[in-house]
């Protein structure tokens, strides 16, 4: 229905490409990732910069080369309600948790 992109990171080096669905949701159709944050070396794409290489680790598989300046890669699974929170969100939670107690504190 709608598309927008949202600045990840630096501005203008990397962006996401949403979609909303009928269903108001948001989903990430694509990722738009400039020549100065990532270069080709064969076939696959190496990130120059931390934002870059963040998010090729978080993709939910590496990169291939499609044509030209367009690259496909598999998202990461989709964890279903009833598995959550995970052990990662747990431990996320935890620690979010010691470091608000610790400002509070003023330490």
């Amino acid at each position: 229905m709608t598309f927008r992109t949202q600045d990840v990171g630096d501005q203008g080096h990397i962006e996401r490409l949403a979609g909303k669905r009928e269903s108001g949701s948001w989903d990430t159709q694509a990722w738009l990732v400039s020549k100065e944050d990532a270069h080709l070396e064969g076939d696959k794409l190496v990130p120059d910069t931390e934002d870059a290489r963040d998010l090729l680790a978080k993709l939910g598989s590496e990169p291939t080369h499609v044509k030209g300046d367009i690259f496909k890669a598999k998202d990461r699974r989709n964890v279903p309600e009833r598995e959550k929170p995970t052990t990662a969100q747990q431990r996320a939670g935890t620690e979010n948790i010691k470091k608000a107690q610790a400002a509070r504190r003023g330490s």
